[in-house]
């Protein structure tokens, strides 16, 4: 920290942000996140004791505006990635690319086959139709 300035080291090739809504409240409970992106990972950040909360083997996250989820699909293991950052949970889902993914601030729907699955923020399935 340097005043109101945080300074990361130079390692970094480039930072995304959350939506103000989503950073202010996680700030709230302590946990001052960033996107940063090296060597074709992601990574998820805490600025507050520059430490790295999560590693992402993909530098393609997919973040909606005011969704505490981050996910991506990881062309490798040919499955999809979802990460909660107020719970820090992490599943990867057996799943080819999915119908489409809808992501609210406290669950996510994954549709596949005609089929949606609900999780909530711990990432526990809580309901499918």
């Amino acid at each position: 920290m340097n005043g109101d300035k945080i300074i990361l080291p130079c390692e970094w090739n480039d930072f995304n942000y959350l939506d103000n809504g989503m950073y202010s409240y996680l700030s709230s409970t302590d946990k001052k996140y960033i996107i940063g992106e090296k060597d074709d990972k992601s990574y998820l950040i805490n600025l507050r004791n520059k430490k790295i909360v999560q590693e992402f083997l993909t530098d393609d996250i997919n973040k909606k505006e005011g969704s505490s989820f981050l996910y991506f699909y990881n062309k490798n293991t040919k499955k999809l990635t979802v990460y909660n950052m107020i719970s820090n949970k992490l599943i990867e889902l057996d799943s080819n690319k999915p119908d489409s993914i809808y992501a609210k601030f406290n669950y996510i729907m994954i549709r596949e086959n005609k089929k949606n699955t609900y999780y909530n923020i711990k990432l526990d399935a809580i309901y499918s139709n």
